[in-house]
């Protein structure tokens, strides 16, 4: 995802253009951080068994779900069950 920035003018020096750069990303995590623990809340935690075709979450590309998951379920939910 993208995002495009339209100023009337130019910013003053690099601070503002850095804090205007930095605003829209910020303000994302803030709205995705309740939706994450939200859509935990709702989980039902059971048994994923794979099957052909199917895609699991890699270990290790985000270090922030466990955590979220931790706060929200209490406990460090075991790794999907390998291929």
């Amino acid at each position: 995802m993208g995002a495009a920035i339209l100023m009337q003018g130019t910013p003053k020096n690099k601070r503002v253009l850095f804090d205007i750069g930095v605003a829209g990303p910020l303000a994302g995590i803030i709205v995705a951080i309740p939706i994450l623990f939200y859509g935990l809340s709702i989980s039902k935690l059971s048994v994923i068994r794979p099957v052909r075709g199917m895609l699991l979450e890699q270990e290790g590309k985000l270090d922030l779900l466990p955590c979220c998951e931790f706060i929200t379920f209490g406990k460090l939910l075991p790794n999907p069950a390998s291929r």
